[in-house]
């Protein structure tokens, strides 16, 4: 919907449709989350199909610093989306549906992180590398974690 207001108001020739600094903002952010998804899937798929990578935990490029790159660079390009088309909203249930939206997405994409991460758990839980990257980052990337406990899901 946000998309829509924006082509809307620009169609008509609103004043609405000037991109000022939050509408410039949403536009990096969308690149930027674009360009991360697509490193991340692109980075994530070479080091799959490299010899005997195949069943191993990917750690390498964007994925050493989120555990979740592709996923984070998708609520980045949405929350520019949102941002972007922000000054386009002209009432109340423009406001409403959008926000509800990006609200949607960020649950959606937070739900599926923790089922690949219970997935992840699974498969690479026994693996000392992974429990301690997992006990210090999280799909923003590293943080310090006072409680240094193995993770339990």
């Amino acid at each position: 919907m946000p998309c829509i207001y924006r082509l809307k108001a620009a169609f008509v020739g609103s004043p609405r449709a000037v991109w000022g600094k939050i509408g410039k903002l949403g536009i990096v952010l969308q690149c930027f989350g674009l360009s991360l998804e697509s490193i991340a899937d692109y980075q994530k798929g070479a080091f799959k199909i490299r010899e005997g990578n195949r069943n191993l935990w990917c750690n390498e490029g964007v994925w050493k610093y989120s555990t979740h790159p592709n996923y984070l660079g998708e609520i980045t390009f949405w929350a520019g989306t949102y941002l972007g088309s922000m000054a386009c909203y002209t009432n109340v249930l423009q406001w409403a549906v959008c926000t509800m939206g990006l609200i949607f997405t960020v649950v959606v994409i937070t739900t599926a992180t923790i089922s690949l991460d219970l997935k992840q758990f699974r498969k690479y839980g026994l693996d000392e590398d992974f429990i301690e990257y997992r006990q210090t980052h999280c799909i923003f990337g590293p943080f310090h974690r006072r409680n240094k406990e193995l993770l339990t899901l």
